[in-house]
């Protein structure tokens, strides 16, 4: 039964990213981006366990509280790599939620039919979102983050650019630790291109797509 719901709501938001996502498709330079996030993502490869050693969900907020200043200013140095400059999203709430967490583990456990339950999974608890209006800004950005600029050390990417999440959502997702961060907590930027957030503003309020994606994660789930 869920996963006739799935079925059901997959689709239901793709139609609205077509086309501001052909038109960054056909934009100069776009080939180039995908074959440097693919490039980002090969290098980064088998390092997720050089910062997998967190015992406990206390530990996690613990170690992420105390890097969350530092990924602020490393994070707006990146949207400064960028020309002209990108716009930097901070969550209103400082830290991912503890249920959120909880529920992110537990899924991801289940999915790899474990019985146990890893908060180090979760890599979202300090996050941000840079907004992208050209291909050469987030071009610029994927080459910041290759270089290891502002002490940054990638350890994950999600290439939703060229696999587009369930529904049709279009983004890059990188996962760091900052080298300055004995504790290596494992941080996430989440990169977009601003016209697939408008064409999402325009779903949820016009569509309801935002109803449909919370379907459509739950029945996944």
């Amino acid at each position: 039964k869920l996963e006739g719901i799935r079925q059901d709501t997959k689709g239901g938001s793709s139609g609205v990213y077509k086309l501001p996502m052909g038109q960054i498709e056909q934009s100069a330079g776009f080939d180039k981006l995908l074959q440097d996030i693919r490039s980002l993502a090969e290098d980064a490869s088998g390092r997720e366990m050089e910062c997998y050693d967190v015992p406990d969900c206390f530990t996690l907020f613990q170690n992420a509280a105390a890097v969350r200043e530092l990924f602020i200013k490393a994070v707006e140095a990146m949207g400064q790599a960028a020309t002209p400059a990108v716009k930097v999203v901070i969550p209103k709430e400082p830290l991912k939620k503890p249920c959120g967490v909880m529920e992110k583990a537990t899924v991801a456990a289940m999915a790899a039919g474990s019985d146990s339950v890893r908060v180090d999974r979760v890599c979202d608890v300090v996050r941000a979102t840079l907004v992208c209006r050209e291909v050469q800004q987030m071009h610029a950005i994927i080459e910041a983050l290759s270089r290891g600029d502002n002490g940054v050390r990638v350890v994950r990417v999600k290439d939703r650019l060229s696999t587009p999440a369930p529904g049709g959502w279009h983004d890059v997702i990188v996962n760091f630790y900052l080298r300055g961060d004995q504790d290596r907590h494992v941080c996430e930027v989440q990169l977009v291109f601003s016209r697939l957030l408008e064409a999402r503003q325009y779903g949820e309020a016009g569509l309801g797509l935002h109803e449909d994606f919370t379907v459509l994660r739950a029945s996944s789930e």
